[in-house]
C-alpha cells in the first residue's frame, strides 16, 4: 500500500485480540482481526448497521519484562460493514469501528502494544 493511498492517522496491525462488543441488548464474543490507536477490525457472524454505536472490551497484552493484560473498556461507532469473501447469506462480516470514547491511558497502552508487535 502506498503512502498516498493510507488514510489513517495511527499505525495498525494485524493481531488476534480477544474482544467482547455490546449492542442493542446483546452481547458477542470475538477477536480483532486489526487494530491501532483510532479504531478496531473485528469479524462477526452478524451485519452491523453503519453508525451503530457499541461499547467494546479489548484485552491488550503487554510485552515488557512483567507479563501483564490490560483490560480496555471503550466505545465507538460503526464506519464501515462488508461481506467477508463476499458472502452476504450465511457468512460473516467485517465490521470495521472507530473509537469516539477512549481513556488516554488505555490509548497510550494501545498504541505502545501496536508499536511493539510493529518493531519485535
Amino acid at each position: 500500500m502506498t503512502l498516498q493511498s493510507e488514510r489513517r492517522k495511527s499505525p495498525r496491525v494485524k493481531h488476534g485480540l480477544p474482544m467482547k462488543i455490546s449492542a442493542d441488548d446483546m452481547d458477542f464474543i470475538t477477536q480483532t482481526q486489526d487494530i491501532g490507536g483510532n479504531g478496531v477490525l473485528f469479524r462477526l457472524e452478524k451485519a452491523v448497521p453503519l453508525m451503530s454505536r457499541l461499547a467494546m472490551t479489548l484485552l491488550v497484552p503487554s510485552h515488557g519484562k512483567k507479563r501483564t493484560t490490560r483490560k480496555i473498556i471503550c466505545n465507538g461507532v460503526v464506519v464501515r460493514c462488508e461481506p467477508f469473501h463476499g458472502k452476504e447469506i450465511g457468512g460473516e462480516y467485517n465490521i470495521a469501528v472507530y473509537f469516539t470514547a477512549l481513556k488516554d491511558l488505555d490509548k497510550k497502552a494501545l498504541l505502545k502494544y501496536v508499536n511493539q508487535v510493529l518493531t519485535p
